[in-house]
């Protein structure tokens, strides 16, 4: 708001600003304003809005990027299905060893509950396939009988050592996903600006009615109305440095961008260079 009693207050545009810029911009709003001493009532509601969305900045400050708990699940899983591929050998080794062991009632278990784990349509099926084979051990004395015959009750233990550190990561996981904001940053930022924005518009209302009163006040040089011009220098500064900020961002984007779809056309046209000299060779050389 540029107006007669001075200059207003720069408006960055929010919708090309990133996440951590945002953040970084209202906390500095709120420092520049907390160090000011408006005395000015309107002025102080609009900052206590500002000062309540504490929890939102913080937000956006979050930076989820890779799933890194998924990758934790994912190796673990791998690693619980390799214990299993292992138990399995172990069992067929004791089986090739001697044909006449009656190992029945593991490779029934072994048939019924781990085969084809590959092929399970999802986490939770192959959470239940494992699941129930671990169960036996609780509901089927003959299982547990044939496991300590042959000496397989360690190799059971490691397998259930193996599920319980995924089942463990799985629950870690889906945790985590669960303290998300279910607000988009999107959302937040737009929220932010506007309530930046509102602050704005009271400051330089201050401004201009402190202005007025001095212009009536002149003659009376004991009294004055408070001077916000330092007030609003200081937050037009800051409006610019994060605007240049975003055009320098913005440029080097395109310069890259410009950069690579140079090259994506250079290495085409020597492709296709390649191509017709490998294809004029061909024309001479039948």
């Amino acid at each position: 708001m540029d107006t007669l009693f001075g200059e207003g207050i720069k408006r960055v545009p929010y919708s090309r600003m990133l996440k951590s810029e945002m953040a970084d911009y209202a906390e500095k709003i709120i420092s520049i304003v907390e160090g000011y001493s408006t005395k000015s009532t309107s002025i102080e509601k609009m900052f206590n809005i500002l000062l309540a969305k504490e929890y939102d900045i913080e937000t956006l400050r979050l930076n989820y990027g890779v799933d890194t708990q998924r990758l934790k699940v994912d190796r673990l899983k791998s690693d619980m299905k390799l214990t299993i591929s292992l138990f399995k050998l172990n069992v067929k080794m004791v089986a090739n060893a001697n044909h006449e062991l009656d190992l029945h009632v593991i490779e029934n278990a072994i048939n019924k509950h781990l085969r084809y784990l590959d092929k399970c349509r999802n986490d939770t099926e192959l959470n239940q396939k494992i699941a129930g084979f671990l169960d036996l051990q609780e509901n089927n004395d003959d299982f547990v009988d044939t496991l300590n015959e042959f000496n397989l009750l360690d190799k059971m233990a490691t397998i259930q050592l193996a599920y319980n550190r995924y089942i463990d990561a799985q629950k870690r996981r889906v945790e985590l996903l669960s303290q998300r904001s279910k607000t988009s940053s999107k959302s937040i930022i737009k929220s932010l600006f506007t309530i930046i924005d509102n602050l704005f518009k009271v400051i330089e209302v201050e401004q201009l009615m402190s202005a007025i009163s001095n212009a009536d006040l002149a003659e009376d040089e004991t009294e004055s109305s408070i001077d916000f011009t330092p007030l609003i220098d200081n937050l037009n500064q800051l409006s610019k440095m994060y605007q240049r900020s975003i055009y320098v961002r913005e440029a080097n984007s395109k310069k890259k961008s410009a950069e690579k779809l140079e090259e994506t056309i250079s290495e085409q046209d020597k492709s296709e260079v390649d191509n017709a000299a490998e294809s004029s060779n061909h024309e001479h050389h039948p």
